[in-house]
């Protein structure tokens, strides 16, 4: 995989990123490093090899600086590098697995190259520099997509003649969890009309925009992006939203093109439910399906194990040829 090719398509994802001077520097940057890691093989010259991390921590201030105007909304030229990677680190900002490569950098390559002048690093260790820092920008833009979708469709809602909640009959009459679902059925046909799925669209840009659309609600408590716990064998599982409120309910929203892998969506939902309190979730299917509209069907399953006996449930959103008499089926 090229990495650095992967930075490029996502930073073409958005207009404000792609023509973000700041972006642009972060990318020649990583260029130049991987031009010195070149030229020092080449050449047999070590000296590059150190040039390279020099390059690559370059990269590393300036994607920090550009999330940090993007993700707090402030200029982020007006604070240092140091000032910049301090307020990261001490503030609960990024997603659990963007953190641990942001911490991994610092301590690895940018605080050891800043401090100690007479320190020279290998081949072996500039191709590292280059893999973590570029691995890092990748994952970080995924983040900063969210983060913009997410503005954007605060902007648009904010704009909107009519609230959410109106346009969904007998809303003030339905459960929690029933609410939740209404209002992720209706956020799937409305952008279901105003987005291709077969373009450049992103799951993370889809996390954002749904996220600010259930805010805008204000029916939960509260809104968890990228929420993380462990099972019983100490592997991590990350539904994409957690929602909190009269109960507990995991949203995962998957975008694809192949409906024969559905099966294995739900599964991956029934694993998040299987290890944890929560009990129901909800799985929004989108496709690219045309002249459809998306339907809830919710799904009771029962799972046996050695301990007890679990029951939870599903409500998988996802687009069906229905007749207009068709309704939902109950819950």
């Amino acid at each position: 995989m090229d990495l650095l090719q992967e930075i490029r398509k996502k930073v073409k994802l958005d207009e404000a990123l792609s023509s973000s001077e700041g972006i642009q520097a972060v990318i020649t940057h990583i260029e130049r490093a991987e031009s010195f890691l070149t030229i020092g093989k080449r050449d047999d010259d070590i000296n590059y090899f150190t040039d390279v991390i020099y390059r690559t921590n370059h990269a590393f201030e300036g994607i920090l600086k550009e999330a940090y105007t993007i993700i707090f909304d402030k200029v982020g030229n007006r604070k240092t590098p140091a000032q910049i990677e301090k307020y990261f680190a001490s503030e609960s900002v990024f997603q659990e697995r963007i953190l641990r490569m942001f911490q991994d950098y610092r301590q690895q390559w940018r605080n050891p190259s800043t401090h100690d002048y007479k320190l020279f690093f290998n081949e072996d260790e500039a191709f590292m520099a280059i893999v973590t820092v570029s691995a890092f920008v990748n994952i970080l833009l995924n983040q900063l997509h969210e983060k913009i979708s997410y503005n954007q469709e605060k902007i648009t809602l904010s704009q909107a003649q009519k609230s959410i909640i109106s346009k969904i009959p007998g809303f003030g009459g339905m459960a929690f969890f029933n609410k939740i679902e209404s209002v992720v059925l209706q956020f799937a046909n409305e952008i279901g009309k105003s987005i291709d799925f077969s373009s450049t669209m992103k799951e993370y840009q889809l996390i954002g925009m749904l996220t600010a659309y259930l805010e805008d609600t204000g029916i939960a408590k509260n809104i968890e992006r990228d929420y993380a716990f462990t099972d019983n064998n100490n592997v991590r599982l990350r539904p994409d939203i957690l929602i909190s409120g009269e109960e507990d309910i995991f949203l995962e929203i998957k975008l694809s093109k192949n409906s024969k892998i559905e099966k294995a969506f739900e599964n991956q939902m029934i694993i998040y439910l299987h290890h944890s309190s929560v009990k129901r979730g909800i799985l929004l299917l989108l496709s690219e399906k045309p002249k459809l509209r998306y339907n809830a069907e919710f799904i009771a399953y029962e799972m046996k194990s050695e301990i007890d006996t679990d029951t939870f449930g599903i409500s998988k959103i996802y687009k069906k040829e229905l007749k207009d008499n068709d309704s939902p089926p109950k819950k």
